[in-house]
């Protein structure tokens, strides 16, 4: 599973140069047999769908439209592909190349062609204040999982050693051990130079600390999410103390990560991971309630709109079923209202959440009713 970073979600967000084609997918997908059987037939529907659209556009050229139709028609057909899905898929393609992701949240059946990406599904599904980061360490190992309270899949981060042999190499200290049997009675003694645990524990904190700077640089800083350790309980500390990453949580789970299956996985972490939720959001609220009395923040959406377009909202709060249906202009801030109904018309707070977003700020997706606003939303500015 391909991690969803701020910077990934920043370079989708942002507007092509000049103004070309673009396709967006969304749909449902199954983790397990037979309901996925049904996931490739749904593809080649919405896909279907693309192509009429990308027929009717005058944005695409003959050759986009034939390497589109190819690359759609690849990825319908390969079952292997389709036997390894999560709860959604997102389908990207522009600039003559495609992109999937994964989603752990399902979402609603969609194929839009247009002028740029249409990222807010995704947004909705990546941005949840409920996500959260696992490293799942032993001596020797490391298993990076993301999630939140619905699913826990494993993410690969090629730069972050999945070994202590891959992280140290030649560099492994050699524990310069001898063994012989003493007595007649089989059995071995060990003997040697200098103390086995000491230069086993010298090991490990180098390969702890390999691991801790990789993460902390190609994960957690690009994510911004909360990581929890799981490891033995001697672990813990050393790990700790090792790592400088702003985003690992004090409270982890003290237990052989080797001994769990995925869902125990799942089950363990989360339970620590609900209380520090529910922490964050009351924490969020509180946050935005200083900054809105030091007028460093606003829920008034034209206010809040206005400042996105000049690139001043450090952190946009949103409401899972906060709506508004209009269309944002991005230069200005100023936003075109229509009705719910309109089938050409986007969610403005979504437009706001893409723009925020593209200017380097963070956003949040909370449960209903963590913010005492009428409108559903809170931003808390730069200065």
């Amino acid at each position: 599973m391909l991690e969803i970073t701020q910077d990934i979600l920043r370079e989708l967000s942002e507007p092509a140069a000049k103004p070309a084609g673009c396709v967006s997918i969304y749909m449902p997908t199954h983790r397990r047999h037979p309901q996925n059987q049904q996931d490739p037939i749904r593809f080649k529907n919405l896909a279907k769908s693309a192509v009429e659209q990308i027929r009717q556009s005058d944005d695409f050229t003959a050759d986009d439209v034939s390497g589109v139709e190819k690359r759609l028609a690849e990825l319908e057909q390969d079952r292997e592909f389709w036997n390894h899905r999560a709860d959604g898929l997102a389908w990207f393609y522009r600039d003559g190349q495609d992109h999937v992701f994964d989603l752990q949240r399902s979402v609603d059946e969609m194929a839009v062609v247009a002028r740029s990406l249409h990222i807010k599904p995704l947004i909705r599904v990546t941005q949840s204040a409920d996500r959260y980061h696992v490293l799942a360490l032993t001596r020797h190992s490391a298993k990076l999982c993301g999630g939140n309270q619905d699913a826990l899949d494993e993410v690969f981060i090629e730069e972050v050693p999945a070994t202590m042999e891959e992280a140290l190499g030649d560099e492994l200290t050699e524990p310069h051990l001898g063994a012989a049997s003493y007595g007649g009675t089989g059995q071995t003694m060990f003997h040697g130079h200098g103390s086995k645990d000491e230069e086993a524990n010298k090991d490990r904190d180098r390969y702890f600390r390999v691991v801790a700077g990789a993460i902390e640089k190609n994960w957690s800083n690009p994510s911004r999410v909360p990581l929890m350790l799981v490891a033995v309980a001697e672990h813990h500390a050393p790990y700790h103390r090792i790592s400088s990453d702003r985003f690992l949580l004090e409270q982890g789970v003290q237990k052989d990560p080797s001994s769990m299956n995925q869902e125990e996985l799942h089950q363990a972490t989360w339970e620590v991971m609900r209380q520090h939720y529910d922490k964050q959001l009351s924490e969020y609220a509180e946050r935005f309630a200083d900054a809105q009395a030091r007028r460093q923040g606003s829920a008034v959406i034209s206010d809040v709109l206005r400042e996105a377009a000049s690139g001043r909202v450090e952190l946009l709060l949103l409401e899972e079923d906060a709506a508004l249906p209009g269309k944002v202009d991005w230069t200005t801030g100023k936003i075109d209202e229509a009705e719910v109904n309109d089938p050409q018309v986007d969610d403005a707070l979504d437009d706001l959440a893409e723009m925020v977003i593209a200017r380097g700020g963070t956003v949040r997706i909370l449960r209903s009713g963590s913010l005492e606003s009428k409108s559903k939303i809170g931003a808390i500015y730069r200065y």
